[in-house]
């Protein structure tokens, strides 16, 4: 366990946060590198807090590159349909002019999409976040709870 972290722990392959009183350990959720942690904002109990896992600048930049390259291809084909139009004609240009509007769709929504994690469970007090990387699993302590099977079947 990193010094200063608390709050955060590991169950099984989740991690496990308090959502009023954590530290992340200095290390990147995706790659397990060393990197900046975000300060948590204060918050009071009864009340939903954004939580900012520690990513590092790397993995931001990694994760954005494919909404962009989607958003690329997809305004090129918008551009292109006109020239498609009069080559030929009408059938082909509306394939590429809806292909291209359903890739800026698809990027929009990767890019709000890339730079979050997967919460897959959630209450008052714990968040449950998936895909956390070794290193990082490693750096935690482990969580004592009920565990994620468990709450869920306890939960429906």
């Amino acid at each position: 366990m990193l010094k200063g972290t608390s709050g955060v722990y590991r169950s099984d392959n989740h991690v496990v946060v308090e959502r009023h009183l954590h530290q992340f350990p200095s290390l990147c959720l995706s790659c397990g590198a060393v990197c900046a942690v975000p300060e948590a904002a204060q918050s009071t109990p009864g009340t939903r807090q954004k939580l900012r896992p520690p990513v590092c600048p790397a993995c931001n930049s990694r994760r954005g590159r494919v909404a962009t390259i989607v958003a690329i291809a997809g305004v090129a084909m918008i551009i292109a349909a006109p020239v498609v139009y009069y080559m030929l004609g009408v059938l082909p240009a509306i394939v590429m002019l809806l292909t291209g509007v359903t890739d800026l769709g698809i990027a929009w929504w990767l890019r709000g999409h890339a730079l979050r994690y997967r919460v897959i469970h959630e209450d008052e007090q714990y968040v449950w976040i998936a895909g956390g990387q070794r290193d990082f699993l490693a750096a935690l302590p482990d969580w004592h709870g009920m565990k994620l099977g468990e709450l869920q079947d306890r939960g429906s």
